[in-house]
């Protein structure tokens, strides 16, 4: 969720960095580390009291990212829950169920995102409060961009492909990140990897040193669909993860071009294990690669198909995203890349 952001802080817009921001008073504030209680009273002043830059808020799925700074002036990410709206049909009493939905599976991601926190290629998580009355968490600022924006300037042609030997240790670099997830207690699965929720990080090396030397320093964002596995004799009984991800199904799907089959429809059979498999990351991370290297995804959404997860329109009348895949078939790049001398 902090998608390209570092191009828009107010450095680059050319402005005094402390001007124009907003006043975020993070009330009720939950430290996502155990700490001392000598150890408190400094955690609580350093992310607290933050000054939110809106020029760089940018949304996905049911949050949205802005980057704060503290009183010490160290770059945070605060990310709020986008409340629903109410819609002209809903009652007093379904609206509020509505919100409840939407605060528990916006915590939900916090503390999913808090399992990852402190491994090498996911941003650290500092806690959880509300601000203004609305649930928010405060993270890492990453210092980056994503793969989704930096195709267009690592690309060998104008189809946008790079060549197989950066694809492919690009590739090496993200399948070490599902890897160290595979070390998360049971397991943990993002479901939801695309070029947009991968970010090379610049602040240590930048993106030339790091072509040069043949290693990229990736971070993996956006934990809004994830899912930390549970044993399996409580995924067999009728409480924990697997209930949850059955109840908020709608708000908590994955990006249609790269997502597996059980991601994107309800009519598969065992439907609750598949959607648990960390082969839906697998198969998510080499439908990346194949685009960093064909230039298009293996499957091409259709337009009424690609919106983001949460939306409220009804969908009876679309054609599911996985029988539209299996219709028109995978996506074959027919024009020849050009040679490239590595």
């Amino acid at each position: 969720m902090m998608t390209d952001l570092a191009s828009t802080t107010p450095q680059s817009l050319g402005r005094d960095p402390m001007v124009g921001l907003r006043l975020a008073r993070v009330d009720g504030f939950e430290p996502a580390i155990a700490l001392g209680q000598d150890e408190l009273p400094a955690y609580l002043r350093r992310f607290t009291i933050l000054f939110a830059d809106d020029a760089t808020m940018l949304r996905g799925g049911i949050g949205r990212v802005t980057r704060a700074v503290n009183a010490q002036g160290e770059d945070v990410a605060l990310k709020q829950l986008i409340l629903p709206t109410r819609d002209e049909f809903d009652d007093d009493a379904a609206h509020e169920a509505l919100v409840a939905k939407f605060k528990a599976a916006f915590r939900e991601e916090y503390e999913c995102h808090r399992a990852l926190s402190g491994l090498k290629g996911f941003p650290r998580l500092y806690g959880w409060g509300e601000v203004d009355g609305v649930p928010a968490i405060v993270m890492e600022w990453v210092e980056g961009e994503t793969l989704a924006r930096l195709r267009s300037r690592l690309a060998v042609d104008d189809a946008g492909r790079l060549s197989p030997l950066v694809a492919a240790r690009l590739g090496r670099d993200l399948f070490d990140l599902l890897c160290r997830m595979s070390l998360v207690g049971e397991g943990f699965v993002h479901r939801d990897i695309s070029p947009a929720n991968i970010m090379v990080r610049t602040a240590r090396l930048p993106l030339d040193r790091q072509l040069a030397e043949g290693t990229f320093d990736l971070c993996l964002i956006d934990f809004g669909s994830s899912l930390a596995l549970e044993p399996a004799s409580a995924v067999a009984g009728t409480g924990g993860k697997a209930s949850f991800t059955e109840r908020y199904a709608t708000l908590r799907r994955a990006t249609v071009a790269y997502a597996p089959p059980e991601m994107l429809t309800d009519d598969i059979p065992d439907l609750r294990a598949l959607r648990m498999s960390p082969a839906i990351d697998v198969y998510a991370a080499a439908s990346t690669v194949y685009e960093l290297i064909a230039g298009v995804a293996p499957y091409e959404a259709a337009p009424s198909t690609s919106g983001t997860s949460g939306s409220r329109k009804k969908t009876r009348d679309i054609a599911s995203p996985t029988v539209s895949r299996w219709t028109r078939g995978p996506t074959i790049p027919l024009v020849p890349m050009r040679p490239v001398a590595i």
